[in-house]
């Protein structure tokens, strides 16, 4: 053998250079993860949420009604839900104010606490969009977007079963009264107490409060158990409540009686003459808001925005979820709610919005909804173990 070939020592070629690994790659892998898990919990619900939709489009179809009817519901009613999104805002901007005055160091100038303050809220952030809270959250907003389609389902409600209940609630109204129409019990102390205007900010108050408790739901309550029991009596509350029983009882309510029966004695006729007489100056939000739903009543279109709809009151309803709801969260936002609650209940009957049995039936619906929710949540998440989600 040669020499020169023994002396030889082998050379490997030149490794091809290591690609840099991603510095996100674990991030990224990590939201991945809680995307999927979110999913998970959620799926169900929102397979429920696909069946309520293609009902309630089925019914728009089977109902004629003119896709310009359709398009300008669609347009006007569904960005309603993503309203709850400004709560992520909000709680970036209250982060960042507290920031701005509580600096991590002291004597710090105006320059330099802002530029602290948006260092502090962008890493805040960053942590945030990968957590498990966010993506159960954008879960829950496919779920609120599907439970918007409930306006097509309430603007139908005459069409599929004409009002007919009215004389009867009219009279259990009276008879569990104890032979008294319940807005004439209030009517006086209201009066007395100057709380019409209070009456009227509060039922427009009402979307702001749900809006906001919904916000906090999906993108902040870091109980899994507690914003799934919400979510799913949430949802269940407008398929049980504003779709199926409003179809089956269908009401126009005390306010529009006398439009609905004109052949009819109207026992309220003195609501009528007070609401005409003093509505616009006293309660003008919920005075324009009758001659609203009056004129989308009249116009003959099959589909609108809005319709008259009483039994059973879903504002009422709502109110009361909201009492649950916070029950769990502490006593302080519990109060809170159980006013707001009492102040729509009877908000609604003074105006003559509902009947006061309309309420009645909500409370009880709502409230074995919230049980029967808790008890199959139990079964998948047992009590014993603690279901609390990552936020940063």
């Amino acid at each position: 053998m040669d020499d020169d070939m023994t002396d030889k020592t082998y050379t490997p070629p030149d490794a091809p250079p290591e690609e840099p690994e991603n510095p996100n790659a674990e991030i990224i892998a990590k939201m991945k993860g809680n995307l999927r898990l979110a999913y998970l919990r959620y799926r169900l619900l929102l397979c429920a949420g696909l069946v309520y939709v293609a009902a309630v489009m089925a019914q728009v179809f089977y109902c004629h009604a003119p896709l310009s009817e359709v398009g300008h519901v669609f347009t006007s009613t569904y960005g309603i839900f993503m309203k709850s999104i400004t709560m992520l805002g909000l709680s970036a901007l209250a982060y960042y104010v507290r920031c701005f005055f509580k600096p991590l160091e002291k004597g710090l100038g105006f320059s330099e606490r802002a530029k602290q303050a948006a260092d502090r809220l962008e890493k805040m952030t960053d942590r945030y969009f990968s957590a498990e809270v966010f993506f159960h959250g954008v879960m829950g907003l496919l779920v609120l977007s599907e439970i918007m389609v409930f306006f097509f389902q309430k603007s139908l409600l005459p069409t599929l079963n004409r009002y007919s209940w009215d004389p009867e609630f009219a009279a259990w109204d009276k008879a569990v009264h104890f032979g008294h129409y319940p807005h004439r019990l209030i009517m006086g102390t209201v009066e007395r107490l100057h709380l019409q205007g209070v009456f009227d900010k509060a039922y427009l108050t009402w979307f702001i409060v749900m809006i906001c408790l919904m916000g906090y739901n999906l993108f902040w309550d870091r109980d899994l158990k507690r914003r799934l029991q919400y979510l799913w009596t949430f949802f269940l509350s407008w398929v049980v409540c504003g779709s199926l029983l409003a179809v089956a009882f269908s009401s126009v309510g005390p306010m529009f009686y006398h439009h609905f029966y004109p052949l009819l004695p109207d026992p309220y006729a003195d609501l009528t003459a007070y609401i005409n007489r003093d509505g616009e100056k006293a309660f003008p939000m919920v005075f324009y808001t009758r001659g609203l739903l009056l004129d989308w009543a009249g116009n003959g279109k099959i589909v609108n925005p809005n319709a008259i709809s009483a039994m059973p009151s879903m504002h009422v309803g709502i109110a009361w979820l909201t009492v649950l709801y916070t029950r769990r969260i502490g006593w302080k936002s519990c109060t809170l709610a159980t006013l707001f609650w009492l102040t729509i209940m009877l908000a609604a009957v003074y105006f003559g919005f509902h009947y006061a049995i309309d309420g009645y039936v909500s409370i009880v619906v709502i409230t074995f909804m919230w049980w029967l929710v808790g008890k199959g949540l139990d079964r998948r998440y047992p009590p014993d173990k603690q279901w609390v989600l990552e936020i940063v």
